[in-house]
């Protein structure tokens, strides 16, 4: 009998212990953000979709703040901020932070294909613009359309941006 109540109590315990792992690991993972997993594939082939449905499928050469940077095929990069990430496939475990986390932002990348005189591809939901970038502001970029047959300045609001392409 004393057994009997032993072994009981021993399963009980490790149900409980077995609950307590279940639950700690649900909430370490509550914890991980999408951009933490995104880290893990630093170097790695990624492939995403925006929220504006623009499929991006090449090497995640980098992240930066509020942005991650991908090698393309045929010499394309894309930039697409994190906000316009809806669906990414093959994530595995989350990375740990950066040492020195990339101060690259989606305005120093754009100003950055501004001085180069780079043509660049806004994608959008609302529209592609494809055109040279001729100033950034704080939370917008002005483009010269090249589509026109005569230049467009337009202006273009950084939260409207699902992805960047340039060469």
């Amino acid at each position: 009998m004393l057994d009997d109540l032993e072994n009981r109590f021993d399963a009980e315990r490790r149900a409980q212990v077995a609950a307590q792992s279940v639950e700690s690991a649900a909430a370490d993972a509550a914890l991980i953000r999408l951009v933490d997993r995104l880290r893990g594939r630093v170097g790695q082939q990624v492939r995403l979709r925006t929220r504006g449905g623009n499929d991006v499928d090449g090497v995640l050469t980098q992240m930066g703040d509020g942005i991650v940077l991908i090698d393309e095929p045929d010499g394309l990069q894309a930039v697409a901020p994190l906000p316009s990430i809806a669906v990414v496939v093959g994530l595995v475990a989350a990375a740990p932070q950066p040492r020195r986390p990339s101060r690259a932002t989606l305005a120093t990348v754009l100003r950055e294909l501004g001085r180069r005189g780079s043509r660049t591809r806004l994608l959008m939901p609302a529209g592609d613009v494809v055109g040279r970038i001729v100033r950034v502001g704080a939370d917008h970029v002005d483009l010269l359309e090249a589509a026109a047959e005569r230049p467009t300045r337009i202006s273009i609001a950084f939260d409207a941006i699902d992805l960047v392409r340039s060469r």
